[in-house]
């Protein structure tokens, strides 16, 4: 949560809502984040290169789906 807050700090977006949710301790998590702005591209592909990263799907509304 750390590193994926301070990557999009850095790039100038501002997390909205952060949502956390595990399926157990110390298993699997999942975080669900809306940003004030669309999220650059590069950046999701370090999101997605990221090794404690499972999957990252990045959805644009304003664009549609």
């Amino acid at each position: 949560m750390a590193e994926v807050s301070g990557l999009l700090s850095a790039h100038g977006v501002n997390i909205a809502t952060m949502q956390l949710y595990r399926d157990r301790r110390g298993g699997l998590a999942v975080m669900v984040i809306e940003s004030d702005q669309p999220i650059p591209p590069p950046l999701v592909e370090v999101l997605r290169e990221h090794p404690g990263i499972v999957r990252c799907t990045y959805l644009d509304l304003a664009e549609g789906v």
